[in-house]
């Protein structure tokens, strides 16, 4: 018992308790404000309006997506609400209705994007209109009630406790860019002493950098301009650090600083300089305008001191060391660059979109993808049909019925429902266990305590609820328990409402585990890694063509495309079997994240081989370029990859250093050749792809990945 409450004390601590005060507060507020309008019931309806929407929105981490999401989630409901009072009159026809709904919004609740936002509240607040009914004149009532609920959960949210997501970020970024100076600040002896744990440290700090970034729900880290440049800086921190380490290593470095002395003299100005650098641009990152003001003037000198290193290697004919040079200071350069914009923060939008030209690949066949998508071997498409059908059914039986409190059917449903057996085993117990110790104890409130305890249990009871609900789901679910059944027993008899909630919550949970059991798949952590090898495999397929062919006129689009619209494919099928696995309670023993990282990652690299592969399919480059290089390097990285997801094979030293080997002759290539633009777009597109293939292999390697045996 001592562990337990150390257990949830210490969440507390952790800043959890500001939620539940701020999710009261919303609640109560709009209760006590609708109650001057209307009936205890619109203000009721208030109060939940305020709680689903405060509930889903705590995790959104920017202030303009919390905006628009308030927005459009709210239009949303109010469109539903003003349905819902026209079929409570006509509940037959809500059947055909409610099913597409249902399935509509179960289907792309499986895609954690801006498009997908607080589709939950959604659903809450229908069902809510469904099973509480209101009489057409009185329907303004419940729109200004639902409205009202809406606009304290803005002010809860955007004024009270503003999101500080980036500022984290900002922090840990900063803190990272230490790493990169210690590098530099270590001589030679020491560094090669320390290097191994030196570097698995850094390793750990970036991965966690990434778990912030990648682990952001819904109007995530990517879907605004400064997220946008965090995820840059720290990719573009790791590869110099990474550069950094090989320059460290490398052992043309020793035999020239030992033996030239123009050449040591230039290093050691060259990283003083550097060192004065990147101390500027931790305070860049933490967005301190004054570190601007000498930026410029440090940045100039060690561009010049770069300079004059690659032209000593040029003429002492060491190129490895000229790359390397080069590829530091193009780093450093867009670290630079990305600071500056991250400072002043300038909505400008980017010279490409990230999806601009993936269009091309993704919608070729229109029919075909709308077909496979909606294919009941998709795991979500059989989950949304299941929980659709569920709760059509259980609404239609609750109204044909006129069964009392029947709203708990459907909510039950709902809340406990999830994608695998597993998942749904533990909710359902949690569901039944919480509901009846939230039973008990509010029936020794109502019958052996005074009554004037009882405003005061509601907002207690309120107030863990809110704070509980996203840590423990049982334990919230006795709450919850605990504050309906007080409100209620003011206008209903408490023994009727005792055993209506205890039937209809332990029947309902019944039913939708014995369906669940029957027609629901379990998780499979080996058909999602089957998966991502069939996509790398098509991804293997589409560089190969290209990369033989890139100049050369006869190129079989089609084959190239099906190859992009497969892998396409896949990602999709990926996400939506990594959603199911994630919530089976066998997977949380695994770190998700890391797995969640890799997903991402091979998304964006789709994203960026796209690009390149469609300037070469309609010839708007024409750029001579070692083809059977680059094409040897891929296939290898790849190879590696898939291996890595196979096998476990160790880390492959080689595919490293041929992957920044050509990485740092694209930066060289880009700095010293005169190219159009149309040729700039295409280097860097094979820039930015190497740079994921990079990011994928040290993922793939990590022990972690949660879909590797």
């Amino acid at each position: 018992m001592q562990n337990f409450i150390r257990k949830y004390t210490s969440k507390f601590r952790k800043g959890r308790y500001l939620h539940g005060i701020e999710g009261t507060l919303g609640m109560l507020a709009s209760f006590f404000t609708t109650l001057q309008f209307a009936n205890t019931n619109e203000a009721l309806i208030s109060a939940l309006t305020a709680l689903f929407l405060f509930i889903e929105h705590r995790g959104f981490s920017f202030k303009r997506r919390i905006a628009q999401s308030l927005g459009i989630v709210g239009i949303q409901i109010i469109v539903l609400v003003i349905i819902a009072v026209f079929f409570n009159e006509y509940y037959i026809l809500a059947i055909p209705f409610n099913f597409i709904l249902f399935f509509s919004l179960n289907y792309y609740n499986y895609f954690e994007t801006p498009n997908a936002i607080a589709l939950l509240p959604i659903q809450f607040l229908y069902l809510i209109s469904l099973t509480t009914p209101v009489a057409i004149e009185d329907v303004v009532y419940r729109i200004l009630a639902i409205l009202v609920g809406i606009i304290f959960t803005a002010i809860g949210l955007l004024l009270l406790w503003p999101t500080k997501t980036h500022k984290t970020i900002e922090k840990s970024i900063s803190s990272y860019l230490g790493y990169t100076r210690q590098i530099l600040e270590s001589n030679i002896t020491d560094y090669k002493e320390s290097s191994s744990f030196f570097k698995e440290e850094q390793n750990q700090r970036f991965a966690a950098i990434m778990d912030s970034l990648y682990g952001l729900k819904y109007g995530n880290v990517f879907s605004t301009t400064k997220g946008k440049f965090l995820f840059k800086l720290a990719i573009n921190t790791q590869i110099l650090n990474d550069s950094l380490h090989k320059l460290k290593k490398s052992p043309d470095l020793d035999l020239y600083k030992n033996n030239d002395g123009v050449f040591c003299d230039l290093t050691e100005r060259w990283r003083i300089k550097f060192i004065e650098l990147i101390k500027l641009l931790e305070d860049a990152v933490l967005e301190d305008k004054h570190s601007l003001l000498y930026l410029e003037e440090k940045y100039s000198e060690f561009d010049e001191l770069t300079k004059l290193i690659t032209d000593w290697a040029k003429e002492n004919k060491s190129d490895k060391l000229r790359l390397r040079f080069n590829e530091i200071y193009y780093l450093t350069n867009t670290l630079l660059d990305f600071s500056k914009r991250l400072v002043l923060y300038r909505h400008k939008s980017e010279a490409i979109s990230e999806n601009k030209f993936d269009v091309l690949f993704r919608f070729d066949n229109l029919k075909h993808n709308l077909l496979k998508s909606l294919s009941f071997k998709q795991p979500s498409v059989r989950f949304a049909f299941h929980i659709s059908l569920m709760l059509t059914v259980s609404l239609f039986l609750v109204a044909y019925f006129d069964i009392f409190e029947g709203f708990w059917v459907p909510m039950t449903i709902l809340l406990i429902l999830k994608p695998n057996h597993g998942g749904t085993k533990k909710q359902t117990l949690k569901r039944i266990g919480g509901t009846i110790v939230g039973l008990i104890i509010s029936f020794i409130l109502i019958n052996y305590t005074p009554s004037d305890i009882n405003v005061p249990a509601i907002i207690f009871a309120v107030f863990m609820s809110v704070s509980l609900i996203k840590v423990e789901y049982g334990l919230a679910v006795v709450f919850i328990t605990m504050a309906v059944v007080l409100f209620m027993v003011f206008d209903y008899d408490s023994n009727e409402i005792f055993v209506t909630r205890l039937t209809l919550t332990i029947g309902t949970a019944a039913i939708v585990f014995i369906s669940n059991y029957f027609v629901l798949p379990n998780w499979s952590k080996f058909e999602i890694r089957d998966k991502m090898i069939e996509a790398l495999n098509n991804d293997l397929t589409a560089l190969r063509s290209i990369l033989d062919k890139a100049d050369s006129m006869s190129i079989n689009k089609d084959e190239v495309r099906l190859s992009l619209l497969n892998s396409y494919q896949s990602r999709r099928q990926i996400n939506e079997l990594y959603t199911i696995m994630k919530a089976e309670p066998k997977s949380q023993r695994l770190n998700a994240t890391v797995g969640k990282q890799f997903l991402v990652a091979h998304e964006r690299f789709g994203q960026n081989y796209s690009r390149f592969i469609y300037t070469v399919l309609t010839k708007k480059a024409n750029l001579k370029l070692p083809y059977n290089y680059i094409k040897s390097t891929y296939v290898s990285s790849i190879k590696n990859i898939i291996s890595n997801l196979t096998t476990r094979n160790n880390r492959s030293e080689k595919t490293h250093d041929s992957l920044h080997k050509l990485y740092a002759f694209f930066i060289d290539f880009e700095l010293t050749q005169s190219l159009s633009d149309e040729q700039k777009l295409m280097v860097d597109d094979l820039k930015k792809t190497t740079k994921r293939l990079m990011e994928l292999n040290n993922l793939s390697e990590n022990e972690a990945l949660i879909f590797v045996s």
